[in-house]
């Protein structure tokens, strides 16, 4: 899958296993592409490979906005500017539908 992060952004490959659908991996991505361009000063991500993590994988707190509620995490894998950082991605049903999601550095990622 290919997609543009932002209109005048080039497209960026995605690859790997997903449970998001495009218009969800896009919003996603722009809290990845924002904080790849303003925290790590880099313009430019090459590849994001994503992976669903198995239940249990992921230390469940119950004082993120998920709960412990049904959640699905990710690990996306961002190649910008040479370099290589690792994401997690949390999906959940929102309650008054849809799906809610939530970005941040993989834990054990310094900043």
């Amino acid at each position: 899958m290919v997609f543009s992060a932002t209109p005048a952004q080039e497209q960026v490959r995605f690859t790997g296993n997903t449970s998001a659908d495009a218009t969800l991996i896009h919003d996603a991505f722009q809290y990845v592409a924002l904080y790849v361009r303003e925290s790590l000063k880099c313009p430019n991500i090459e590849l994001v490979e994503s992976e669903v993590l198995p239940d249990g994988a992921i230390k469940r707190d119950p004082a993120q906005p998920e709960g412990t509620g049904p959640a699905t995490f990710e690990r996306w894998t961002v190649t910008f500017c040479g370099k290589k950082r690792p994401f997690l991605i949390v999906f959940w049903p929102s309650k008054e539908g849809g799906t809610m999601y939530r970005v941040e550095l993989s834990p054990g990622t310094d900043s």
